[in-house]
């Protein structure tokens, strides 16, 4: 009769029970890789519903630092026409001045407050950003990862199930003696 010995996911200072029958040890690694099999599978379907929801967050962001930077553009543009317009006003005597230069100059400060904190605005939206890639990028190298685990596992299933057919063939094929 042919022994065969399965050493598949045990611990280095455990053993087989030599106790059991070679075809008993088959079955019990069956069900571990069966076991193994099935929670790589369902780690794969979390992780993909996780990398899932990171692409989300990063479209959101994507579209937070589109709509910060174009109001961050508009910002400019209102800075840049109200310095034309205290720069218009400069030129005039003081005498005619009603008090909107003063006022523009007060607008301008506002505006140039409003541009800082959405240019702080902005760089945390970046960082953000930046976070939710490299955490969809991390999620994308475990998911193939362990997509490579779960073959190699599904090959060690193959192979103990042919050791297990071929096992049940020469235990057929052997006469009794």
């Amino acid at each position: 009769m042919v022994v065969i010995r399965v050493l598949i996911f045990t611990a280095p200072h455990k053993f087989p029970d030599t106790r059991l029958s070679p075809m008993a040890q088959l079955e019990q690694a069956a069900r571990k890789l069966t076991m193994y099999s099935r929670a790589l599978r369902e780690q794969l379907a979390r992780l993909r519903q996780e990398i899932a929801a990171e692409k989300q967050a990063v479209l959101t962001s994507e579209d937070d630092v589109s709509e910060s930077s174009a109001r961050l553009q508009e910002i400019e543009q209102l800075m840049a026409k109200l310095q034309v317009e205290i720069d218009a006003l400069s030129l005039l005597p003081p005498s005619s001045d009603d008090g909107s230069l003063a006022a523009r100059r007060q607008e301008l400060e506002e505006l140039e407050e409003e541009r800082q904190e959405e240019l702080e605005l902005l760089a945390h939206i970046n960082n953000v950003l930046r976070m939710h890639q490299s955490s969809q990028s991390k999620m994308q190298r475990m998911i193939a990862a362990l997509a490579r685990e779960l073959n190699r596992v599904r090959q060690r299933e193959q192979a103990v199930v042919l050791t297990a057919l071929r096992s049940r063939i020469v235990k057929v094929l052997i006469p009794m003696m």
